[in-house]
């Protein structure tokens, strides 16, 4: 198989396209398009990123400190990456650290 090829659609307007040939079988690439007032969807994934690595990192350290901070630190750096800075993104990126921090500390317990 030299070449694969996923579309999906839905109703919201969301779409994801991936793509991967036999010479770039690495490089995938991930676009989501939704209309002008259909809200944010990019921003629960910025959140639960956050709070899947801030926990990660808590459950390793059993530091809350540790948890927050490994996540903001990830915001942060793919906000200076990004062609644009978004404070949107920044601020779902915080609510997830802030969750991976007490749920650390909740267990830690």
């Amino acid at each position: 198989m030299d070449s694969l090829a996923l579309s999906a659609s839905a109703a919201s307007g969301d779409s994801i396209a991936l793509s991967a040939d036999s010479t770039s079988a690495h490089r995938v690439a991930i676009h989501w398009e939704h209309p002008p007032g259909q809200g944010r969807p990019d921003l629960l994934l910025h959140a639960s990123l956050s709070l899947a690595l801030g926990l990660g990192v808590g459950l390793a350290t059993e530091e809350p400190a540790a948890a927050a901070g490994a996540a903001i630190s990830l915001g942060i750096a793919k906000e200076i990456i990004d062609p644009r800075f978004d404070k949107a993104d920044l601020m779902a990126d915080l609510v997830g650290a802030a969750l991976a921090a007490l749920i650390t500390h909740w267990l830690d317990d």
